[in-house]
């Protein structure tokens, strides 16, 4: 790892931590109080789209069908060809997208968040971290970046499909379901997979 790479992910996790503990302690509830005063309305235009693309992406299957349909590929090309480029393409978006959902899964189970219209409910300013939740980090939002990121990645020119992620971790914090730091640690999560995953593969 040369200097400049070294400095680079150093910054970047610095920037992802502090900007997450920003957002718990000065941003996140004041956020969804507001969201909650105020874009009620927005919610109920959004939430039927974000139920339609969890269709598509098969979540009613399984929130890893994609990332197994990936491995699935990646594995008949390697066992095709075992120096396969193609084979690691898919093992790279794969992992990249089920890692980063399983780890976001067992984050919840550690955080134990609750989510904001959980404390907005309860009007209880104690009932946050370590309260039987499960909004830290986003699930959501770690699912679709740790999809498109690594696709972004291989295909710069086709970057613009990460719009479809930003969206869904927006309509997460409209929704009340989770606060600004929860889709910021989705994102992270997956910017991490994809940087392990791409140095693995030497892509």
């Amino acid at each position: 790892m040369t200097k400049f790479t070294t400095r680079f992910f150093i910054t970047l996790n610095v920037f992802f931590i502090i900007s997450i503990l920003i957002s718990i302690f000065f941003i996140d509830k004041p956020l969804a109080v507001f969201v909650r005063n105020n874009l009620d309305s927005l919610d109920k235009t959004i939430s039927p789209v974000i139920s339609f693309i969890e269709t598509i992406f098969g979540f009613n299957i399984t929130k890893y069908l994609f990332g197994f349909i990936a491995l699935l590929v990646g594995l008949v090309f390697y066992i095709k060809n075992k120096t396969s480029y193609t084979a690691k393409l898919f093992f790279f978006v794969g992992l990249t997208h089920i890692l980063s959902r399983l780890t976001a899964g067992i984050l919840k189970n550690v955080f134990l968040r609750a989510r904001p219209y959980e404390y907005l409910n309860a009007g209880d300013t104690a009932k946050d971290f370590f309260s039987a939740g499960s909004s830290f980090p986003s699930g959501h939002t770690a699912h679709f970046f740790g999809l498109f990121l690594p696709i972004a990645v291989l295909y710069p020119n086709y970057k613009w499909i990460l719009i479809l992620p930003v969206f869904v971790a927006f309509s997460r914090i409209i929704a009340v379901d989770h606060y600004l730091s929860d889709v910021i640690a989705g994102v992270y999560i997956s910017i991490l997979f994809t940087g392990l995953f791409a140095k693995i593969f030497k892509l």
